[in-house]
């Protein structure tokens, strides 16, 4: 009994022997490999969302370039000008139509920009020209006028991006609308200052927003915010108008940046990069499991 007992500590040490100098040494590599990879795979996806971010930041950039050059070449046509400058001071009915007309006439020159609803200038003395998708322009939600207007005159940039908002136009078919906006400001060469005579607004249409961004091509999920934290765009239309978690946005620091976040109870590596002079910000969000 000694013998066998002897024998099989010997081979358990041999065992024990293969173990250590074979299988251990190879758990030790492949942990080493998995973790190395996970690395470099998690680099890889980073480096792949801040290059989807950037490129789609720079076609946002274009299209809202075109939008402010339509509000900038609009606001310097002389005959808009002294329309706003002067008032309506139509003595009748007839004259105020003409010039209804005459102000109509020269904004449908601008409308051949792909995804625009209407354009609406609305003057300090309260008239409202206006084209677009609808003639019927009587009907407009006052409440929304006035927080518009409002947001327009606080702003400190000279375009002014309100993000989704509900169209003042009650009787267009667009009831939800990308917004921008501009304060009209002319100065007064007798006093040499600068005098609010009426405030332009252009209305974007959410679905050709969102057929300019929506792309199978990627399998990073990502979305456009407003300066209001409502999405702007996602790839889930459904999504498209709520609110972004405060609790989230408040952890962006800087101008760009990557941090992981519990979302929907899933690990998700959130990459931003914030369009600062707009207010917007780019999110690209991608979940840790496709890296482990």
């Amino acid at each position: 009994m000694n013998d066998k007992g002897f024998k099989w500590n010997i081979t358990q040490k041999l065992f024990l022997y293969l173990f250590l100098s074979s299988v251990v040494p190879l758990v030790f590599l492949g942990l080493l490999s998995y973790y190395e990879s996970k690395s470099i795979l998690k680099n890889e996806m980073n480096l792949a969302s801040s290059q989807l971010i950037e490129e789609k930041k720079k076609y946002l950039e274009v299209i809202m370039g075109e939008v402010e050059n339509l509000i900038a070449n609009i606001s310097s046509i002389e005959d808009i000008k002294d329309v706003l400058l002067k008032g309506d001071q139509s003595s009748n009915d007839f004259d105020r139509l003409a010039t209804q007309a005459k102000i109509g006439y020269i904004l449908s020159g601008y409308t051949n920009l792909k995804g625009l609803v209407s354009i609406d200038i609305y003057a300090m003395s309260g008239d409202h020209y206006h084209v677009g998708d609808t003639l019927d322009v009587q009907d407009i939600n006052l409440k929304e006028k006035v927080e518009v207007i409002e947001e327009i005159q606080k702003a400190k940039e000279p375009f002014v991006w309100l993000g989704i908002e509900d169209n003042i136009n009650l009787k267009s078919k667009n009831k939800k609308v990308i917004m921008a906006g501009k304060l009209l400001e002319f100065n007064d060469k007798t006093t040499l200052s600068a005098k609010k005579v009426g405030f332009i607004i252009i209305n974007y249409d959410l679905d050709v927003f969102y057929q300019h961004f929506n792309s199978s091509n990627y399998s990073t999920s990502y979305m456009i915010i407003d300066r209001e934290n409502r999405i702007v765009f996602h790839p889930d239309k459904e999504k498209i108008g709520s609110v972004v978690s405060s609790s989230l946005l408040n952890k962006f620091g800087n101008q760009m940046g990557i941090l992981l976040e519990r979302i929907d109870k899933q690990d998700i590596i959130v990459t931003y990069d914030k369009l600062s002079s707009k207010s917007w910000t780019m999110i690209a969000l991608n979940p840790l499991r496709n890296v482990t």
